[in-house]
């Protein structure tokens, strides 16, 4: 099998191809409108088939935006009393009995993280449902703070998205937030814990909502 690894960075998208026999490196010039339209290029000049290539994606773009802050303002949708999972995360220090390190804050400030009582059980069975009015609250509240994207994790929503998907298809949430909402399930399993969810789910919502920007 043909492994091929992309990077797509600010200027140039760079990729290495190795065939089972020998490795090649490529780079052609990056085309922010529409980042995919260098990748495809790439491919093209590359001569490789896609049916029997492998491809690893990487995006320097997007890891400089995380990195820089430089990303949407983003909301957090969550479950009650979960709210502050982002910032506790997994008590992961670099110098464990240092009584003055300072942590980077979290992705989403406190100020723009809001729990609504809704429960999924580890099984997938619903216990509680979502109350449109909790939403129209927090909708109040988006409109305030001039939101671009809104997350949404839920506890153990991989077994049972129902409730995730009542957040998206309700009329209750600002009518631009639409387009974003399709795509904003922290869906990601049950091999990673929850703050790591909301973690993933939150830096989707960044990126994303950027480059519709562009």
């Amino acid at each position: 099998m043909i492994v091929l690894g992309v990077d797509i960075g600010g200027t140039f998208t760079d990729f290495v191809l190795f065939d089972g026999k020998e490795l090649r490196v490529h780079k052609v010039l990056s085309t922010p409108h529409n980042p995919a339209e260098a990748v495809f290029s790439g491919i093209r000049s590359l001569g490789v088939s896609k049916k029997q290539t492998c491809i690893i994606h990487g995006s320097t773009v997007a890891t400089n935006t995380l990195l820089e802050r430089k990303g949407a303002k983003v909301a957090l949708i969550t479950t009650n009393g979960y709210e502050d999972v982002i910032e506790i995360g997994r008590q992961a220090r670099s110098s464990l009995y240092d009584l003055f390190i300072c942590r980077e804050s979290p992705l989403v400030s406190q100020e723009l993280r809001w729990g609504v009582k809704e429960r999924i059980a580890a099984t997938g069975e619903v216990v509680s449902g979502i109350k449109k009015g909790d939403l129209k609250k927090i909708s109040t509240k988006l409109r305030r703070q001039v939101i671009e994207s809104v997350a949404v994790c839920f506890l153990f929503s991989y077994k049972n998205p129902a409730n995730e998907e009542v957040v998206k298809r309700t009329s209750c949430l600002p009518a631009n937030f639409n387009h974003v909402l399709k795509t904003i399930r922290g869906n990601q399993g049950d091999l990673c814990p929850f703050s790591l969810k909301q973690c993933v789910c939150c830096n989707g919502r960044t990126v994303y909502y950027t480059r519709l920007l562009l």
